[in-house]
């Protein structure tokens, strides 16, 4: 499937179109999952605890992919600067 035509969306419809799909999905599995949900905890209450586990493993993934995309900036901003230092090393020999 040829999925181009993304990129002649304006932005601004591109970003209405993801948020409603990604709306649409959560509301769609809060709906379907509802009854599962309730059936496996009865009528005890620990959604809190649930949610609790799942906004936890959400937050370590989250402070790995930050930590990982710092790392990798650092990367970046080491090699640019030993490049520009030869650079400027090669242009001062020349002059």
């Amino acid at each position: 499937m040829n999925m181009y035509w993304l990129y002649e969306l304006p932005n601004w419809l591109f970003g209405v179109l993801t948020i409603a799909v990604t709306a649409a999905v959560g509301l769609s599995g809060l709906h379907t999952t509802r009854r599962w949900v309730r059936r496996v905890h009865g009528g005890r209450h620990l959604h809190n605890e649930v949610v609790g586990y799942y906004l936890s493993a959400v937050c370590v993934f989250y402070g790995i992919t930050l930590g990982l995309l710092a790392v990798g900036t650092w990367q970046t901003y080491s090699e640019v600067e030993t490049r520009v230092g030869e650079e400027a090393a090669a242009v001062g020999a020349l002059y």
